[in-house]
């Protein structure tokens, strides 16, 4: 199973379980808390204060303690992301669901306020638009009891990510309204994944489920088409928030097709798909820190062009993450470059709106990290 989980909150963390022959072991003996976590790095001209990620992916791709030690090095204050919870089907056992589980509740308990889990069955869009229906929203609510069971009734936050882009039926459609009237009945917060075509869909769910957060992003070339529609439905319902990825942020166009740059070299990795070859890693990241360097004041340019009208119309409902999932992006140097064009972009508006984008709208709807 592949746990992904959501980082939030002040302090330094030093985690010891990571798996595979990319862990790096760190000492475990000592927790260093602090009032606010303020970056190491900071750039003349960008913003420079605390972030609130809203777009997070870590677990067996990356090291835990590589990744928190990016969090806090690059002033990440809270995050939020998503962990799966595979179906019991297989050659998944019990057993084996309750110690993955178990593991993210541990981290959770170990750093009180610094989480705020999100979860899915991590099977995959297609695959979950295949049995969409009440085939799949069993599947949610069994992770739930599981994740209440062990976790407290307090500890998941939301559902997502719900990749719908990928499923067959409109986003409105019964099968679809089966999962979010399942997240709002436990009072849930949804995110997923927003399909051309489905504007209007988007408006009438939220309006339908007006005391649930709708956490929502498209692929850049699909907001392109969508971005008036997405615009007027967000500006009728305040509960949906709009996440600005860095995948998306830095939509390289130079080849003559749209790729985001975070997943440009994923084709450099050997090995397994979950613990690449280090060389690989090594190498897939040397030529994204290259390729960052080459592009990175057009890349910027690009997404302020792309998305700062969505942020000036609706300074108060938009938010910024990674959707950061291949190992080489968490290589030290990799992930310092994506957080520096996250700051650069937030400096595109003024300092309202900066604060506003960074962490306040995020805080705003989704809170503070968990404590057990």
């Amino acid at each position: 199973m592949v746990v992904i989980l959501a980082i939030a909150g002040a302090g330094w963390y030093v985690f010891n379980k990571s798996k595979g022959k990319n862990s790096v072991d760190q000492p475990s003996s000592t927790i260093l808390q602090k009032e606010e976590v303020k970056p190491e790095l900071t750039y003349k001209g960008a913003y420079n204060g605390k972030l609130y990620l809203t777009g997070e992916k870590v677990g067996d791709s990356a090291p835990w303690e590589v990744w928190i030690r990016s969090l806090d090095r690059n002033g990440i204050e809270t995050a939020i992301s998503y962990f799966g919870i595979e179906p019991l089907e297989g050659d998944h056992e019990e057993e084996e669901q309750e110690e993955d589980v178990n593991s993210i509740v541990d981290l959770v308990k170990d750093e009180p306020g610094r989480f705020v889990p999100f979860y899915s069955t991590g099977i995959g869009g297609e695959s979950e638009g295949e049995i969409a229906g009440s085939k799949l929203t069993g599947y949610y609510k069994s992770g739930y009891d599981l994740l209440t069971k062990l976790g407290g009734k307090n500890f998941v936050k939301g559902i997502g990510e719900v990749e719908t882009q990928d499923w067959p039926m409109p986003h409105d459609d019964k099968r679809v309204l089966q999962l979010f009237s399942f997240a709002t009945e436990r009072k849930l917060n949804v995110m997923y994944h927003v399909k051309t075509g489905q504007s209007a869909a988007v408006g009438r769910i939220a309006a339908q489920y007006p005391n649930t957060i709708f956490l929502i992003h498209m692929f850049p070339n699909d907001y392109d088409i969508e971005r008036n529609n997405i615009i007027a439905q967000m500006k009728k319902h305040k509960n949906i928030i709009y996440t600005l990825d860095a995948d998306h942020l830095m939509f390289d166009t130079s080849g003559g097709f749209g790729i985001g740059l975070l997943y440009k070299y994923e084709n450099v990795l050997t090995g397994d798909d979950l613990d690449p070859d280090p060389s690989s890693i090594k190498d897939a990241a040397k030529k994204f820190n290259a390729n960052f360097d080459e592009r990175e004041k057009v890349l910027r340019k690009e997404a302020l062009s792309r998305y700062g009208s969505l942020v000036k119309a609706l300074p108060d409902q938009v938010t910024v993450g990674t959707e950061l999932n291949l190992r080489y992006g968490y290589e030290q140097k990799s992930f310092d470059r994506i957080i520096k064009h996250l700051r650069f972009f937030i400096a595109g508006f003024d300092s309202k709106t900066q604060i506003k984008l960074a962490y306040k709208n995020a805080q705003k709807a989704f809170g503070k990290g968990v404590s057990l």
